[in-house]
């Protein structure tokens, strides 16, 4: 895929803060979370804390890839991602799209949202700056 850059017209950009626990076994990691959908339906995710990057999602019209540098893993395909990405399904509610899946969402009054899957535990939950 490309380069992105989210300062080309067309990008709606999302920041804040989420915690993630990949699994019911595993640790939460804490960090930031960018959350950017262009005007042609591609969508880029960013999970960071300082100094480094913990993921990174990307998925346009023609495929998908996910990079998990904290655990040295990379995917990528054409078509759709698999539904048992959660990072590809936070884009999906955000974008106010159906999950789907196992996957769970929630958002409540304040702006805090939850992404859960309560079959492998994965958890994501956090908020957006205003």
């Amino acid at each position: 895929m490309a380069p992105v850059n989210l300062d080309d017209h067309g990008w709606a950009v999302r920041r804040g803060q989420a915690v993630w626990q990949p699994n019911s076994g595993a640790a939460e990691l804490a960090g930031f979370i960018l959350i950017a959908t262009s005007l042609s339906g591609e969508d880029f995710i960013r999970f960071s804390k300082e100094p480094m990057d913990i993921v990174l999602a990307r998925r346009n019209h023609e495929g998908w890839r996910l990079d998990v540098p904290a655990f040295a893993q990379s995917h990528s395909h054409r078509g759709a991602p698999p539904r048992r990405i959660g990072w590809f399904q936070l884009a999906n509610a955000v974008n106010l799209e159906p999950v789907t899946g196992d996957w769970q969402w929630t958002e409540a009054a304040d702006g805090h949202w939850r992404l859960n899957n309560p079959r492998t535990g994965e958890r994501l939950e956090g908020f957006f700056n205003p």
